[in-house]
């Protein structure tokens, strides 16, 4: 898949309730029937900073993120998606290291997220970028990444 750019552009709560609901399968488990799309949607558009991936002018990929710790110190992807069409393409590592570039710019020290255990590729991804387990919580990983000027890999 060629022709994959990120954009860091906050888009309304429609449009990120769009992209979450037509793609809730891609989650692991399915985004569905564990959260309330819309509100989850609305709560993006108006506290997150959105990164998100296109191949020609078709959203392909998605991250939010939340950068509103006031000592910088922590970031935390609440969302990150790329449709099965676009995974094994290096879209998901192109997204990531645009919110990894982005924490730089910010001189966040770390960012966190959480993952399903059972979401054993993300997790190797994860892993392969930096990110290390710290903890579990609701049959979920936290995992973190300390940022560094190099990060990006």
């Amino acid at each position: 898949m060629s022709t994959l750019r990120v954009e860091n552009i906050n888009q309304s709560s429609e449009a990120v309730y769009s992209y979450l609901n037509e793609n809730s399968h891609v989650f692991i488990p399915p985004l569905k029937p564990r959260v309330d799309v819309l509100a989850y949607a609305q709560k993006i558009a108006a506290h997150a900073q959105q990164f998100w991936l296109y191949h020609s002018e078709v959203a392909v990929g998605f991250a939010a993120c939340y950068f509103n710790d006031p000592t910088n110190i922590t970031g935390f992807i609440t969302s990150i998606s790329v449709i099965p069409d676009a995974q094994g393409t290096g879209a998901g590592t192109l997204l990531l290291n645009e919110v990894i570039r982005y924490a730089q710019e910010k001189r966040t020290a770390q960012i966190r997220l959480e993952v399903f255990e059972e979401n054993e590729n993300a997790i190797v991804f994860y892993k392969k970028k930096g990110f290390q387990v710290i903890g579990n919580v609701d049959q979920k990983l936290i995992m973190n990444l300390e940022v560094t000027s190099n990060a990006t890999n």
